[in-house]
């Protein structure tokens, strides 16, 4: 009952300050027309006034609120019903069970994107690692005093300019083997362009190569070195861009994979803490197969 009188109130305050704009201004104006007019109105909003109170003292309002608080229940309780059938839905007619705030049933995928980049390097990081073995054993038998010191110089040379010929090799091959991939074609124009700026250094390396057979003279030593640390750079720089290509191409084969199979998440390996094998299946099998041509 309090509130329906806060309501009358509220209302009647309304009402008198509309009546004294009203007065104000008609008084303001000193005619008698005016004020019998002024009468007139003056009347009219008393009978709105009772009409709007008549409507008010009907109204129960603490009834009201119970009324719009089960009428909130009602619908909080109809949309977690429709949420449950949607759930209910999506997952073959069994709501999913809740277990330490995940939905049980996910379907979860992994993927080893640096075991797959390794095994694209493979061939290259072997043949390095086979040049830098002789490089070993050089420098053994120059410590043991099997070789004289012009013979070591000239031969490590000759290895390391070897070495930079086979990444130089390896790299082409590589960006050969993404151009004639269905996969990489989005980028085929890219990486063509690439082999053409690439391929002409194939000439600087056998320079140097052929240097290094006959000795480099020391007066020619700075040049040597300088060109050889020139083409190092690039090469690493090269080999860098085109591991980072290859790591976002099996990323998205990954991702679409795991779309087309139908998983709700697919792991990164490297990022993971702990992966139970027997609850992610392993998608890494699956992107090798439609990359093979990189393997």
């Amino acid at each position: 009952m309090k509130g329906k009188w806060s309501v009358v109130v509220l209302v009647g305050a309304l009402v008198l300050g509309i009546a004294g704009g009203l007065l104000g201004g008609k008084l303001g104006a000193g005619k008698k027309g005016e004020l019998e007019s002024l009468s007139g109105d003056l009347a009219a909003l008393e009978k709105r006034v009772s009409t709007l109170e008549e409507r008010i003292s009907g109204v129960d309002l603490g009834k009201l609120l119970a009324e719009l608080s089960q009428l909130r229940n009602a619908v909080s309780s109809l949309q977690e019903e429709v949420k449950g059938l949607r759930e209910t839905g999506a997952t073959g007619g069994k709501a999913p069970v809740q277990t330490g705030g995940t939905a049980a049933g996910i379907r979860l995928a992994s993927v080893d994107l640096e075991a797959l980049l390794s095994d694209v390097l493979l061939p290259s990081t072997q043949a390095a690692k086979m040049k830098q073995e002789e490089m070993d054993d050089l420098r053994s038998h120059y410590q043991e005093g099997k070789i004289d010191e012009e013979t070591y110089k000239r031969e490590l040379l000759k290895l390391e300019v070897e070495l930079l010929d086979i990444k130089l090799r390896r790299q082409l091959d590589l960006i050969h083997r993404m151009i004639s991939s269905e996969e990489f074609s989005d980028i085929r124009g890219d990486l063509s362009q690439l082999e053409d700026k690439i391929s002409p250094l194939e000439d600087e390396v056998q320079s140097l190569m052929e240097q290094a057979k006959q000795g480099v003279k020391e007066e020619k030593l700075q040049d040597f070195l300088g060109k050889y640390q020139e083409l190092y750079t690039i090469f690493h720089q090269l080999e860098q861009l085109l591991s980072q290509t290859i790591l976002a191409k099996f990323a998205q084969i990954a991702a679409q994979i795991a779309k087309e199979r139908g998983y709700a998440v697919l792991i990164r390996v490297q990022d993971a803490l702990y992966v139970d094998p027997s609850q992610v299946d392993d998608l890494t099998p699956a992107v090798k197969e439609r990359l093979k041509e990189l393997f």
